[in-house]
């Protein structure tokens, strides 16, 4: 069976257990100056682990405008294991027959705000028999606060959150913080959260669209998630 890991994932104990076969980075900030210096340090540290711990065959998929990055990509082209891939994260909108041929030529995806928009895309794309969807919480919007001083904050758990430059702790509650615009240092505002989010749930169920059109199952196996687009199942 073919695993896709995500984001920050390299960098806990755990990527060398469960090995990918593909690892998915969708966000432009990677590859772009980043404002925020703890964002861009995670980050670095990140494309740091991929090079050093990855030594079994592994698909790196990156956005199409990283490819006019140099300076990130040779360790990643020399590097015995890691075949580096580029994808098209133009947002695709309109009639479904349109959306669904964009989507399998490769022009575009759905609005991919979150990078398990992503990655459930690709998997649809490559035609995985089936897909599962573990570790998907998604329940930011019980973990929305708004302060005396109306700064708006979020507590996005992550598997990987409270990270040190050389170790990973797993938590159950993170300490909530501002969502902040792209890789810059300007915070959301909470009809900007909700959008957000309101753009990641619903790519969920055009992704549900996609994927019964190309005849791929799409399975929702975390427990409490927040995502409503996919069937359920348990594995265990």
């Amino acid at each position: 069976k073919k695993k896709v890991a995500v984001n920050y994932f390299a960098s806990t104990k755990e990527y060398v257990q469960v090995k990918p076969d593909y690892y998915v980075i969708c966000s432009p900030e990677y590859f772009v100056p980043e404002d925020k210096k703890d964002y861009a340090e995670q980050r670095a540290l990140t494309f740091k682990a991929l090079i050093e711990k990855t030594a079994w065959p592994m698909v790196f998929v990156v956005p199409a405008l990283a490819k006019s990055r140099k300076s990130w990509q040779k360790p990643f082209i020399d590097h015995e294991y890691i075949q580096l891939r580029f994808m098209n994260t133009t947002p695709v909108e309109g009639f479904r027959w349109f959306r669904h041929r964009m989507f399998q030529s490769g022009i575009g995806m759905p609005r991919p705000h979150n990078v398990l928009v992503a990655c459930i895309y690709l998997s649809i794309k490559i035609r995985f028999k089936e897909v599962y969807v573990a570790g998907a919480d998604h329940s930011w919007l019980k973990e929305i606060f708004v302060t005396e001083e109306n700064d708006v904050l979020v507590g996005q758990k992550h598997f990987y959150d409270q990270q040190t430059k050389n170790q990973t702790v797993e938590v159950n509650r993170p300490d909530p913080k501002p969502m902040y615009k792209g890789g810059t240092t300007q915070t959301r505002r909470l009809h900007e959260v909700l959008e957000k989010f309101y753009v990641s749930f619903k790519s969920y169920w055009v992704l549900k669209s996609f994927a019964d059109a190309m005849d791929v199952p799409v399975f929702n196996v975390t427990e409490g998630s927040f995502i409503d687009a996919f069937e359920r199942k348990r594995i265990l």
